[in-house]
């Protein structure tokens, strides 16, 4: 391959499956001009995430503990609810009670 160095490993791609049992296609790509490679995911129904930067180990064991502990902290990000900011009602003015003039 044109512009890829002797040192470089290619890394084929593979499937991962997480704890929760989302299955990921794990590939490689170089990302900010290939100055920052990080495993792709395409998961099964199609959605595409940037995952993890990466790492010198690039064996299956290694990958997928990465990706699954990648995975934990996203849906754990993902799940936390909301800061939610309290509201205060605002103060409606009562209504005066009604005088009959006689």
């Amino acid at each position: 391959m044109k512009g890829r160095r002797r040192s470089d490993k290619f890394v084929e791609p593979f499937v991962v499956t997480t704890e929760d049992g989302m299955r990921f296609r794990c590939s490689v790509a170089a990302l900010g001009r290939e100055s920052d490679p990080r495993w792709v995911l395409l998961d099964s129904d199609g959605a595409q995430y940037v995952g993890p930067s990466v790492e010198p180990d690039k064996s299956h064991e290694a990958v997928e503990k990465l990706i699954r502990d990648w995975w934990r902290g996203m849906k754990a990000e993902h799940e936390q609810p909301p800061a939610t900011q309290q509201e205060t009602p605002t103060a409606q003015p009562e209504a005066a009670p009604a005088t009959q003039d006689t």
